[in-house]
């Protein structure tokens, strides 16, 4: 079997995670081929060291693009991520073209880019809907798409990277990012956007009356000055950018806070309760479903301030739990859409 990933770049972020452990999972089992539109300055150099091919669409020319997807034979399974990886693979043509949506396209475009956010929804919808085999991120995703025949399939983080670790690595780590030792760590990891209330989790930090804890951040976009001016003018407020190794963040964090208005599924999440992080959601429907069972999850109003400064609050004077979960690997993500794969292939 062979599949093509079609992908705008090699940037970090949530959807190239997911392709990320689809590629590491299912070597070996089928012949897998990326293609990036474009070049990143922070690209994700797993990519390079996984032994797939790898080719970026931006540098050949009208030729060469026309070239590389005649390249493409139609027993391979192409596979695209986003809006114009959707319209790509449209356009190829392909028998086997397939696509997962990995947010609500209204809500994150229309939060992202105002008004111009919805054509851009409506146009990747549009993309989607032509795609033979269509997947969302999460079983109730794809509930919300059930009209246009969409399978969902739960996302999953790699448990090799993101575990638990000994409080010797800890240490470790927490000396390399400059963070107190002793102190309760509260974390974000994300994109700086409206739609993760990135705001709400700063203004709720600067309310406690404590002098225990350290909030760090990790992420970029929208609201990054804000966070860096927060960062500055506050010594036990961090701010890290964009981190190569995310990873790393959950480690060292004791308390994740994803005071999300809208998710497709919330790997970073997954990723955080697989560190053994303690979890503060908010009470969107996807995070409900997904996490809301595990008892390391806390579940509050997602535009209180007031609430998550509560829950954090109450950590601080009752302690912390630490339980790592393995309830989101990512091999049982690459089984179903490996199983999905072969339902094309016989299609």
């Amino acid at each position: 079997m062979k599949v093509c990933y079609i992908v705008p770049s090699l940037k970090k972020s949530g959807p190239l995670e997911v392709v990320f452990a689809l590629v590491k999972e299912l070597q070996g089992k089928v012949d897998i081929r990326v293609i990036a539109l474009k070049r990143d300055d922070s690209e994700d150099e797993r990519f390079y060291s996984s032994g797939v091919d790898i080719e970026f669409f931006s540098e050949l020319s009208l030729k060469g693009k026309v070239k590389t997807i005649k390249m493409i034979k139609q027993d391979t399974i192409v596979h695209s991520h986003g809006l114009i990886p959707d319209i790509l693979n449209v356009l190829s043509g392909r028998n086997n073209s397939a696509s997962t949506l990995h947010a609500y396209p209204i809500q994150d475009y229309s939060m992202k880019y105002g008004w111009k956010g919805y054509i851009y929804a409506i146009c990747h919808l549009i993309a989607f809907i032509l795609i033979k085999k269509r997947f969302s991120c999460s079983v109730l995703l794809a509930k919300e798409f059930k009209f246009f025949s969409v399978d969902g399939i739960n996302n999953g983080v790699l448990t090799d990277i993101f575990k638990s670790v000994d409080k010797d690595t800890i240490k470790y780590l927490k000396e390399i990012y400059g963070i107190p030792k002793n102190k309760v760590v509260f974390y974000f990891v994300g994109s700086l956007i409206k739609r993760k209330n990135i705001v709400n989790v700063i203004e709720a930090f600067n309310d406690i009356e404590s002098d225990d804890a350290v909030l760090i951040i990790a992420g970029a976009g929208e609201y990054k000055e804000y966070v860096e001016e927060m960062a500055k003018r506050k010594t036990n407020v961090k701010y890290f950018g964009k981190v190569n190794n995310p990873e790393d963040i959950h480690k060292v964090g004791d308390v994740l806070l994803a005071p999300s208005r809208s998710e497709g599924f919330g790997l970073m999440v997954a990723e955080g309760l697989s560190c053994g992080s303690q979890v503060i959601l908010s009470n969107i429907e996807i995070f409900k479903v997904v996490y809301g069972r595990d008892n390391m999850v806390t579940i509050i109003d997602s535009n209180s301030v007031e609430n998550l400064k509560f829950e954090m609050q109450s950590i601080l004077s009752n302690g912390l739990k630490k339980s790592q979960s393995d309830n989101y690997s990512a091999t049982v993500m690459a089984n179903n859409y490996y199983d999905k794969y072969l339902e094309c292939q016989k299609s």
